[in-house]
C-alpha cells in the first residue's frame, strides 16, 4: 500500500482526493476542497481510503478530520504515523478532532485503540442519531502506542 498527499501544491490531486471521499461519506456534504488537505491510501494505484483535514483553526491550534475508505485494510501504522507528524509536528497543533455517528463501531474502536478520547453527543446526527466526538491532544498521540513507535523509528544509533 502507498499513501499521498493532496494538497495546495497539487489541487487536482487534492480535490480528486476529496470528492472521491466525501462521495464514500454521503456526496449531498458540504465540500470545500481549497481548505482541506488529504492523506490518501493507494493500493495498486487505486485510492482505497481518505483522510480529509478541514476546519484549520490556528488560533485554537485545532484541526477536524474525516475519513472514508472501501476496505477496512487501508489504515495502518505507516499512515497513522503520516497522520500525526503532519498535525502534530508539521503544523504545531495541539488537538485533533472527528466525529462520526453512534453506530460506527469500527471507526470507534479503531480511534479509541490509537488513544483518542470519545464523546457521546445525544442526536448530533439528527433527531434520532447520536453521535460520538473524538478528540486526540499531542500528549495522547506521543503516548499512544502508535506515537511511542514513531519516535523509536525517527531516532538513529551512532555507530
Amino acid at each position: 500500500m502507498d499513501i499521498g498527499w493532496g494538497c495546495s501544491a497539487n489541487p487536482d490531486v487534492r480535490d480528486a482526493m476529496a470528492a472521491w471521499g466525501y462521495g464514500q461519506i454521503d456526496p449531498d456534504l458540504p465540500q470545500d476542497y481549497e481548505n482541506c488537505v488529504c492523506l490518501g491510501a493507494f493500493e495498486d494505484g487505486k485510492l482505497i481510503g481518505c483522510v480529509i483535514f478541514n476546519n484549520y483553526d490556528i488560533s485554537a491550534k485545532t484541526i477536524e478530520f474525516t475519513m472514508a475508505a472501501t476496505s477496512r485494510r487501508w489504515v495502518n501504522f505507516r499512515l497513522l504515523e503520516e497522520m500525526r507528524r503532519y498535525v502534530f509536528d508539521d503544523l504545531g497543533l495541539q488537538l485533533l478532532i472527528t466525529k462520526t455517528k453512534e453506530r460506527n463501531k469500527h471507526i470507534s474502536r479503531m480511534l479509541k485503540s490509537y488513544g483518542f478520547s470519545e464523546y457521546l453527543i445525544p442526536r448530533l446526527f439528527g433527531e434520532n442519531e447520536g453521535g460520538l466526538i473524538f478528540t486526540l491532544t499531542k500528549e495522547q498521540a506521543e503516548n499512544s502506542k502508535i506515537g511511542r513507535r514513531g519516535k523509536r523509528d525517527l531516532i538513529t544509533e551512532t555507530p
